[in-house]
């Protein structure tokens, strides 16, 4: 997932998980841990977040909830890879409550303590 910034002062970071359960992040402005960190899930989370994915339906969504017109509005990137499909949905406007929750479980992932910094 890829936040972008805005015409206030919006976090802007990354955040990906891997099916191996290894997480990293990249904090770029206005947020707490700037730079390039990692961290490694238990496979029980790791199971516990593509279930949430799978739950969703999120190969159905549409592929962008985006406006133009809100252009000073963060934009949030969501990507899926999984079992051989992929699908990366843009928002800013009008996004399913699904969608928003899958987001808010990722950046909850951030709150995790023991971050390890990488060079």
């Amino acid at each position: 997932m890829d936040r972008t910034g805005c015409a206030k002062e919006c976090p802007v970071y990354s955040v990906n998980v891997f099916e191996n359960g290894l997480v990293t992040y990249i904090g770029y402005e206005h947020v707490e841990k700037e730079g390039k960190h990692k961290i490694k899930l238990a496979k029980k989370e790791l199971n516990r977040l593509i279930r949430l994915f799978e739950k969703s339906n999120f190969f159905e969504f549409q592929e962008s909830y985006f406006s133009e017109e809100l252009y000073n509005e963060q934009t949030t990137s969501l990507y899926f890879y999984y079992k051989s499909r992929r699908k990366k949905i843009v928002e800013n406007n009008n996004t399913p409550e699904a969608i928003k929750k899958l987001e808010k479980e990722l950046d909850k992932l951030i709150e995790i303590p023991n971050w390890k910094k990488v060079r």
